[in-house]
């Protein structure tokens, strides 16, 4: 090769390798800036049969098999075991206490850290939710004969402190605030041409029907989950929108179709997790992951994904995205952490440890990982 072809050669090369880098530029940036070659390492596993259900505490892993409910540390150190014969679970957690109960069942029970604290049968009930609050304070939704729904909430003792009756509607989810003041119902009212959303605010030192407080939410908005933040607002996710309350007046934090957001959680208490389709063609997909604080939705932390994720999980400051070949940990402020791949078919995320360490399932074992700080 005489030296005229070598230094075209080598221009060229220099001229690719400069367009790839204009084209890239923020990508590269980026990748050095936030640390992306980080990998969560694997810490252990555990293997179980016939799956059922997963959930986490801040500090606690439980998984449910068919015959019994186990509890792992982070150091994957069994912690808690309890035997169950559970065909469909429902439960909710916040901080460190959990609710369990079976679904169409009349069973439910409470664990704090790594014990159980109460359990209580409720008579010819037919349990369909279960909501509690960091404090313990808990309620259950349940069917019975001459109501469509029912909510009983509990003590953090497990002590019975009062019932509500719907007769005409139907309770979709419930809250109760974190100062353990107020009981929140989510209501579907099936009467009429179209199905109608409410919410129902009720004082738990005193519910009488002379406090209770019912707010019709407009036209077609059919709510499917609703939380209390960390100041004690409730946030309301409908099929439309999130919107939060305070002081019995509305505001509209981020609409669907105005956003284009394909996805919203809000289970964190400090913030609204969304992802924002951004581009779409027939190979190419891009998402946004968008974090809205609950008292300033105009400040707005995003991360670019190059494709749809599958879920998107949350526990305090730690968000975990799953694009179906890899797990994406960033952070509240949307900077990266880490990052780990997996085989096989993944059947959920868990969070735990204040977010610090996840939980992959699969079909029949579950790795623990180890995300670390923020």
């Amino acid at each position: 090769m005489n030296k005229v072809k070598f230094v075209t050669i080598i221009i060229i090369i220099f001229l690719i390798v400069s367009l790839l880098t204009f084209l890239n530029y923020d990508k590269i940036i980026d990748f050095f800036t936030n640390k992306q070659w980080e990998i969560a390492d694997s810490i252990g596993k555990i293997e179980y049969e016939n799956y059922v259900d997963a959930f986490n505490t801040n500090s606690d892993f439980f998984i449910i098999n068919g015959t019994e409910i186990q509890g792992y540390s982070d150091t994957v150190k069994k912690v808690f075991e309890k035997s169950i014969s559970f065909k469909d679970v429902l439960s909710k957690t916040a901080g460190d206490y959990a609710i369990i109960a079976e679904k169409n069942s009349t069973d439910v029970f409470v664990i704090n850290k790594d014990e159980e604290v109460w359990n209580t049968s409720i008579n010819n009930a037919s349990i369909l939710g279960v909501s509690i609050n960091k404090n313990g304070y808990s309620a259950v939704i349940y069917s019975q004969a001459g109501y469509k729904s029912l909510i009983k909430v509990f003590s953090s003792a497990g002590e019975e402190l009062f019932t509500n009756y719907l007769a005409s509607t139907y309770a979709i989810d419930v809250a109760i605030s974190n100062d353990n003041k107020t009981l929140a119902i989510a209501e579907i009212d099936t009467n009429g041409v179209s199905l109608t959303s409410r919410l129902k605010l009720i004082d738990v030192q005193s519910a009488s029907e002379n406090n209770v407080k019912k707010i019709d939410l407009d036209g077609d908005e059919l709510i499917s989950d609703i939380e209390f933040d960390e100041n004690n607002h409730l946030i309301v996710l409908t099929d439309v929108n999130v919107i939060v309350l305070k002081n019995e007046n509305i505001l509209e934090l981020i609409n669907f179709k105005d956003e284009n957001i394909i996805n919203a959680n809000i289970s964190n208490q400090k913030n609204l997790v969304a992802v924002k389709l951004n581009e779409e063609s027939l190979f190419n997909v891009k998402c946004e992951l968008c974090i809205y604080n609950f008292n300033d939705s105009k400040n707005v932390k995003t991360y670019m994904i190059e494709e749809t994720p599958n879920r998107v999980v949350t526990c305090n400051d730690v968000i975990a995205v799953d694009t179906g070949s890899k797990i994406i940990f960033l952070n509240s402020s949307a900077n990266f952490l880490k990052k780990c791949q997996y085989n096989g078919q993944l059947k959920n995320i868990s969070l735990f440890d204040n977010g610090k360490t996840a939980v992959l399932l699969f079909r029949d074992t579950a790795e623990f990982i180890k995300v670390g700080g923020m």
